[in-house]
């Protein structure tokens, strides 16, 4: 039987896990008084690409969220796409977009409102930065000798960080939850 061709597409392919330096470059640039939720473009040239564009044009390795850190990426998805609620369109009975005089579209929720959950929403990547380096460097994976030890794919208590990944968590879900009963009200 003859080999198949292998198919490499040609469109630029997303990121299933963001690199590191996406996401500090993101987060870094990150205007939370813009009223908008960050927007993370970890895309690949190709899928068999081994860096991202970014990562291929500075001429870096691409760093994915350390082993043990997996899992708590996925928590960090799971949190900010459960705020995408909050900057829904507003929509008329048929469904179609509310348009403000210059004919854009209007969100249900003021400008204010979204800075305070785009704040929470800083505060929180930021202490997911901040958690990964921590853990990396407790892991002693980074540097030129790396030591194998075993790992879980979430902290646990007791990994380095886990105390202030659990608290950025439990603060940003404090801290939406205020903004949401001071906009519209207690539940």
């Amino acid at each position: 039987m003859p080999p198949r061709p292998r198919t490499v597409y040609t469109a630029p392919v997303r990121a299933k896990r963001l690199c590191m330096i996406c996401f500090r470059n993101v987060i870094f640039n990150y205007d939370p008084m813009a009223g908008e939720l960050p927007v993370f473009r970890c895309r690949f040239a190709t899928a068999a690409t081994g860096k991202c564009m970014l990562c291929a044009d500075r001429k870096k390795a691409c760093v994915l969220p350390a082993e043990g850190m997996q899992g708590d990426s996925l928590d960090l998805e799971a949190l900010l796409e459960w705020v995408t609620f909050y900057f829904d369109i507003a929509r008329d009975a048929d469904g179609n977009p509310d348009l403000d005089a210059d004919g854009d579209e209007v969100y249900e929720h003021d400008t204010g409102f979204r800075a305070e959950i785009c704040g929470a929403v800083l505060r929180l990547c930021t202490a997911f930065e901040a958690t990964e380096k921590t853990h990396r460097s407790g892991l002693e994976t980074t540097g030129a000798k790396k030591k194998k030890k075993a790992i879980e794919c979430r902290l646990v208590p007791g990994d380095d960080g886990y105390q202030l990944w659990a608290l950025a968590k439990r603060m940003f879900r404090g801290e939406v939850a205020a903004a949401v009963t001071s906009a519209l009200g207690p539940a």
